[in-house]
């Protein structure tokens, strides 16, 4: 178990199986465990076995391994198991290490609760889908993942832990629906190319450095009306002069006032989303549409499963409703008109936009953070059955 690199001047190349003992002179020792830094800067190893026998796997073990694909551990290990190439511990509820050399896009498997320090730390991915369940996300998760283009946060996770996504040079969009209470310092440092930030309603705190560097920014959405307590280095090298888009006029003067949020100088107040419904064919089918306040901020989606909702922008084509962010500005406006696939349209092709359902459907038209982006507030679309039109108010989350 070396605390430093032994392969410094040999590394193993290819597929490497790792034995369960090793013989030295006239002594048989049983391998247990991994040290830090093991296998780092094995530049040619692709593969990896581990045997029954290790019991004990340190950080770093792997580390600038940037060809390794796979890892495999042997069915006997009664502390660890693999699950296609990627290392978990052995109740599967710890994502240990998703190897340096894995492309493309991952899907965390439901089951698991906790992704370990440095779990995705320097992958090839360009995504990665974290499920609802996930609980924690350690040191350094995902940090150097300098292809990693998105990623979205649940509402499960609590804990976001210091250098999440330390460095990621790719990462454009970034959502975080959790109710985490703090950004933790160096989280987004260095992501050169992350045009926007959403900043939960529950986060009370940002620390040193967490945005750092982070020179692609165009915007920040602040759910939180009280403002969160900011480390004055947290934006360093960040121009003062982006909006910073804040729920209604007495949350910006809470900001002017606050601490360090005063270096901004242009703190803007939005407000919800509000519905609009069409009143000409309100005995039998309606439009639906949905003012946004700010064209240019993310919201996100949720909908329910038993139908396909579709929207259309400013009357243009309609595209499937999913679950994930999206900016009207993208589309160059900021109305946005809701129809339910699933049910008969009303009239002719030109009529499509008019709806007739005769069962419950509802979606969920909300600002990124989880709640709204005021207070609570939550735009609700419904179809209540029985009724052939739209219904649409705005209640408490």
């Amino acid at each position: 178990q070396n605390t430093t690199t032994p392969f410094n001047t040999t590394c193993p190349t290819g597929a490497l199986t790792i034995p369960s003992t090793v013989t030295n002179g006239s002594k048989t020792y049983k391998v247990t465990g991994i040290g830090s830094y093991a296998f780092s800067t094995c530049v040619g190893l692709t593969s990896v076995t581990i045997p029954g026998s290790v019991s004990k796997i340190k950080d770093y073990r792997f580390s600038i391994c940037t060809n390794l694909k796979s890892i495999t551990v042997e069915s006997a290990n009664a502390h660890y198991k693999s699950v296609d190439g990627v290392l978990y511990n052995k109740r599967g509820d710890t994502l240990i290490c998703c190897p340096e050399g894995r492309t493309g896009d991952f899907t965390i498997p439901d089951g698991v609760t906790t992704l370990y320090s440095r779990a995705f730390s320097s992958c090839q991915l360009t995504h990665v889908t974290i499920p609802e369940g996930v609980t924690a996300l350690g040191l350094y998760a995902f940090s150097t993942c300098n292809k990693l283009e998105s990623v979205t946060v649940p509402s499960s996770v609590t804990l976001l832990s210091a250098y999440t996504f330390y460095v990621c040079r790719s990462l454009k969009s970034v959502v975080i629906l959790s109710r985490v209470t703090s950004i933790a310092g160096q989280m987004f440092n260095g992501c050169s190319a992350l045009t926007c930030i959403d900043i939960p309603g529950s986060v009370t705190s940002i620390g040193n450095y967490a945005f750092e560097d982070c020179t692609g920014l165009k915007y920040i959405v602040c759910h939180a009306t009280t403002p969160p307590t900011l480390a004055s280095n947290a934006f360093l090298n960040v121009p003062t002069t982006i909006p910073v888009y804040l729920c209604g006029s007495a949350t910006v003067d809470k900001y002017k006032a606050a601490t360090s949020w005063s270096s901004f100088s242009n703190l803007i107040a939005a407000d919800a989303p509000t519905v609009k419904l069409a009143s000409s064919n309100s005995t039998a089918c309606d439009n639906a549409n949905f003012e946004l306040p700010v064209a240019s901020i993310n919201y996100i989606t949720k909908v329910n499963t038993d139908s396909t909702w579709q929207y259309a922008v400013n009357g243009g084509a309609y595209d499937t409703l999913k679950t994930t962010a999206f900016s009207l500005s993208q589309f160059g406006g900021k109305t946005l008109i809701i129809k339910c696939a699933a049910s008969n349209v009303c009239g002719t092709v030109a009529d499509s936009m008019m709806l007739k359902v005769g069962h419950l459907h509802q979606v969920f038209i909300d600002s990124v953070s989880q709640g709204s982006f005021c207070a609570g507030d939550t735009v609700l679309l419904k179809v209540t059955k029985g009724l052939d039109r739209f219904s649409g108010t705005r209640i408490k989350t």
